[in-house]
Parts: structure tokens; sequence; C-alpha cells
């Protein structure tokens, strides 16, 4: 599955929200979560972005590298 990742209990899942839909609220963190346990479908969109937060965090872990904001 595409988004077993963000059940990593280390990861900062409200920080997640806010890197894909670009606004610290909880609002967004809960929408996440929903979409997680298939109450809402995820967007192909949201897939998308899901999957280069996912490379940055990676890339972080592995190389040491600041995770760089792109907008």
């Amino acid at each position: 599955m595409i988004t077993a990742w963000l059940n990593n209990p280390y990861l900062n899942l409200a920080e997640v929200a806010t890197r894909l839909y670009g606004s610290n609220s909880r609002m967004y963190t809960q929408r996440l979560r929903k979409k997680m346990t298939k109450a809402l479908p995820f967007e192909a969109w949201e897939i998308h972005e899901l999957e280069r937060i996912k490379q940055d965090i990676l890339s972080h872990i592995q190389h040491g590298h600041p995770v760089v904001e792109t907008t």
C-alpha cells in the first residue's frame, strides 16, 4: 500500500499533513488520518505529493541532508 509508511510511530503526521495541504491545521491532519483508514479516498495529486514527501524524508534519513521544501 502506498501509504503504509505513514503508520510509522516516529513520523510526525501533522507535519506530513502540513506539507501535503499547505496549512498547519488540525483539520488537515484529521483528513489525512481518515484517508489512511480508507474512510475517504485519496486523490491522484495527494498520492503524487505523498510519494514526493516520502522521498524527501528518506533522503534526509539516509544521507543526513536537510529536507528541502519545494513549492
